[in-house]
């Protein structure tokens, strides 16, 4: 459960007090009899010498004794103080997660959480929705009422959830569970009373095309900014698009994207003028799909 090559010390921190010449000795047998390798590089690493062999030393413990060892390495593993980057948190979460019930459920969430966020900042879409997937489970086995802090990973673990699985689509059904779970998200955070990540929820679910299941999320977001401000012009934009692309209405359409453009020269907002006219685009492609011989820009 330790891995295939690990640290004497992470070893020995993971046994119980008062056995670590017992694990020194055992280390000796072990490479005398050409089970496990000691590393050149770096020094003090040990390592299996077959898969077969670690398999079998894993094989010997009950599932109890696994759990229990798993729940030590966590404790090996977690940093101490402020210094978060030193560890993996997707090990960590691993060894949390296959403790089972031993592992507190919040604190599995906090670490598969951020897990599935750095798997989300290298595009590995179908790794991080495994680790979301992990803190909803997690978080669902809680006894107790949740707390505000367990909401806050629950809305954000649904939120992104809900993100990665859409994109590991390569169509967008209605049906997709992904849908529901921003839905789900969009509401935590007004309960929250967190606006500005229901609104950046709203923002970035345009993404996701017409006529789904994220409309209503969408109208309601609208009415939480300003008008003018430029988060009203990201998500009325980003609705003109919807109404071109789902109801063929680009009279209408044209307004709104136009009012995004406009929105986004009045506050020198050079990205948001960059994708009003990529919605432009986009809408008048998706007439031309329909039989319509209208562009968009006709009424910008």
């Amino acid at each position: 459960m330790i891995g295939a090559e690990f640290e004497v010390e992470l070893l020995t921190q993971v046994v119980p007090q008062g056995l670590t010449s017992i694990v020194q000795s055992a280390i000796s047998d072990g490479a005398a009899a050409g089970l496990i390798e000691e590393r050149e590089s770096p020094v003090d690493r040990i390592g299996f010498a077959h898969p077969l062999t670690q398999a079998a030393f894993v094989e010997r413990q009950s599932p109890m004794e696994r759990a229990t060892g798993h729940l030590r390495l966590a404790d090996a593993l977690e940093p101490i103080g402020e210094t978060p980057s030193d560890f993996n948190d997707a090990e960590l979460a691993h060894h949390l997660e296959r403790a089972g019930t031993l592992a507190d459920p919040e604190r599995l969430a906090v670490y598969a959480l951020r897990a599935g966020d750095h798997a989300m900042s290298t595009s590995a879409w179908a790794d991080a929705l495994r680790h979301f997937e992990v803190v909803i489970a997690a978080l669902d086995r809680q006894d107790s009422a949740e707390s505000e802090n367990t909401m806050r990973l629950r809305a954000r673990a649904l939120d992104v959830a809900g993100f990665a699985r859409l994109a590991t689509m390569s169509s967008y059904a209605s049906q997709s569970p992904g849908f529901q779970e921003m839905n789900e998200a969009f509401d935590l955070y007004l309960q929250l009373g967190d606006r500005a990540s229901a609104v950046a929820l709203a923002s970035h679910g345009w993404r996701w095309g017409w006529q789904t299941p994220l409309d209503s999320t969408k109208e309601r977001a609208l009415e939480l900014v300003e008008s003018g401000s430029l988060e009203y012009g990201w998500l009325i934009g980003g609705y003109g698009f919807h109404i071109a692309y789902g109801e063929g209405e680009l009279e209408r359409a044209g307004a709104l994207i136009n009012e995004a453009l406009e929105i986004g020269r009045a506050n020198r907002s050079r990205p948001l003028e960059a994708r009003a006219l990529v919605d432009c685009s986009r809408s008048t492609l998706a007439g031309r799909e329909e039989g319509s011989t209208t562009a968009i820009s006709d009424y910008l």
